[in-house]
């Protein structure tokens, strides 16, 4: 986009005179192009900028940036026209409007990890094996619960039957998707964890994703992290793309 569009655009969006969906397409504009947003961003400690005190103090702190720099590096021509146009936001201020998801309350991370565990966890994706069943009229009848989406009767059967079997993997991968629905995340990662340790099963790749999903959820970002590294890092991996897009978002 060129330079003197940008400004324009800018300008039309200080003024609040955008309408609704040229709003949201320069919103989205500037989560996309990081540099924008970066310019647009600097000196801006806006958590309370709307209130009038603070919209002077920024109209110093760019004032002063513009004399500190004028005898170095000239100011972006975005970061000119914020200084030249505070008068709008003072005036938007002084009828209380309250500019959201915009450039004045947008943050560096768009996306928190409880809202990526929403936009990635799909238990629709745990598809049943019935082999797991093998005649068990027990087994079965809780993989028609969880099917049914019974999730804290079907833990609950779950749990019984681990008791008693508790190397059944495929059954412990259930009782943990299970977990997730009830909001019970601890044993969640515990179940998760059981199968990652021991390794040599069918269900070693979904369960590092859900283990990845509950820490998001449970917001341990630095855990979910390294999860998501290693299937990012997993050649061919069944998750590998949806891991590297969530590192992605989880630095914006």
């Amino acid at each position: 986009m060129k330079k003197n569009n940008i400004q324009e655009q800018l300008e039309r969006y200080l003024k609040g005179v955008m309408t609704a969906k040229e709003m949201k397409q320069f919103e989205s504009l500037l989560v996309k192009d990081n540099s924008l947003f970066k310019e647009i961003a600097l000196e801006q400690e806006l958590t309370s900028v709307l209130q009038e005190e603070d919209i002077l103090d920024l109209k110093h702190k760019l004032d002063a940036l513009h004399r500190s720099n004028r005898k170095t590096i000239p100011l972006s021509p975005v970061i000119e026209l914020m200084r030249s146009n505070l008068k709008y936001v003072a005036a938007a201020a002084g009828m209380g409007v309250l500019i959201t998801a915009g450039v004045l309350t947008l943050t560096p991370r768009s996306y928190t990890a409880d809202k990526l565990f929403k936009m990635y966890y799909q238990p629709d994706k745990a598809l049943i094996v019935n082999r797991s069943g093998r005649g068990n009229v027990n087994i079965v009848e809780a993989l028609m619960k969880f099917q049914k989406k019974e999730f804290e009767a079907a833990s609950q059967m779950f749990e019984q039957i681990l008791a008693k079997e508790s190397d059944n993997i495929a059954l412990r991968f259930y009782s943990g998707i299970s977990y997730i629905e009830t909001e019970k995340y601890d044993k969640a990662i515990e179940a998760f964890n059981y199968i990652i340790e021991n390794n040599d099963n069918l269900y070693v790749e979904h369960a590092e994703w859900y283990l990845a999903l509950c820490y998001l959820k449970q917001e341990k970002t630095s855990e979910a992290r390294i999860q998501l590294l290693r299937i990012a890092n997993e050649e061919d991996g069944f998750y590998k793309a949806d891991a590297e897009k969530i590192l992605e978002k989880l630095e914006q």
